[in-house]
C-alpha cells in the first residue's frame, strides 16, 4: 500500500514532513509533491494550496504522476457546523462530500448537483473508513463519520452556515475536500478525509489559535494508518 496524503496548507503538512524522510521533491503547477518514507514505508504527500481549483489540480497531478499510489487521504482541519456533535479538536472522518457553493439550480438541478457525475455527494469506501476508524481507536481518538461540505469561502457567520446544514446535512466545512474527492472519484481512486475541528464557535479567533494542534492530530492519524 502506498498512500498519498493531500494537504492544502503548509501547516497541515508540516508534521508529516518533520517525521518522514524526504526522498525527492517535485512541482506540478502550483502543487508541491513529496516522495517520502516513514518507518520504512513509502508514501507521497502533496501540498495543494487553498481552494477547490488548486485542490483539483494537485489531486490530478498526484494521480497521474504517481500511478503507484493506491489510496489518497486528505489530512487537515475544518470548521464545525455543530459544536455539540463536532466540538473543538474532535476528529471527523469524511463519509461523503459535497460542494455547498456548486449551484446550477437555474437549470433545474438541485443545489450542489455535479453535472456529468449526475450526483450531489461523493462517498468514501466503507472499508477505507473502517481502517481509519480502527487507527483512531488504537490512538485513543474518538471520531465521527459525517458529511463534509466544501466551498471557496471561509465561513464564520452562523447565518451562512445554517443553510449548508439544512441543504446537505453536513457537519464540517472546509475549502478543498469535496474537490479532492471528486477528482479521485473520476479517476477511480479510493479517497477519504481526516479533518480535525480547528474552529467550532468563535471561528475567527479559534482558527489561528488551534489550527496547528488540530493539523498535527490529523497527521498523526495519517501516519499511523500508513504503518498499521
Amino acid at each position: 500500500m502506498i498512500p498519498c496524503f493531500l494537504c492544502a496548507n503548509p501547516y497541515e503538512l508540516d508534521y508529516v514532513l518533520k517525521h518522514c524522510k524526504t526522498r525527492s521533491v517535485s512541482s506540478a503547477g502550483y502543487a508541491k509533491i513529496y516522495d517520502l518514507e516513514y518507518e520504512g514505508k513509502p508514501c507521497v504527500a502533496v501540498l495543494s494550496g487553498v481552494g477547490k481549483v488548486l485542490a483539483s489540480s494537485a489531486a490530478t497531478a498526484a494521480i497521474l504522476l504517481h500511478p503507484e499510489v493506491d489510496v489518497l487521504i486528505n489530512l487537515g482541519v475544518g470548521g464545525s457546523l455543530d459544536p455539540e456533535k463536532a466540538p473543538l479538536l474532535s476528529v471527523v472522518l469524511g463519509e461523503r462530500y459535497c460542494q455547498h457553493d456548486m449551484d446550477i439550480t437555474g437549470l433545474g438541478c438541485p443545489k450542489g448537483y455535479l453535472d456529468g457525475l449526475d450526483q450531489i455527494y461523493v462517498d468514501s469506501p466503507k472499508e477505507l473508513l473502517s481502517d481509519l476508524g480502527k487507527v483512531c481507536d488504537e490512538l485513543g481518538e474518538s471520531y465521527t463519520l459525517a458529511t463534509i461540505a466544501s466551498g471557496d469561502q471561509f465561513l464564520s457567520e452562523e447565518e451562512k452556515k445554517a443553510p449548508i446544514v439544512s441543504a446537505f446535512g453536513a457537519l464540517l466545512i472546509d475549502m478543498e475536500t469535496a474537490a479532492f474527492a471528486e477528482i479521485c472519484h473520476v479517476h477511480h481512486k479510493p479517497f477519504a478525509s481526516v479533518r480535525v475541528i480547528s474552529d467550532a464557535v468563535d471561528h475567527k479567533n479559534e482558527y489561528p489559535a488551534y489550527k496547528d494542534v488540530a493539523a498535527e492530530k490529523a497527521c498523526r492519524i495519517g501516519l499511523a494508518y500508513l504503518v498499521k
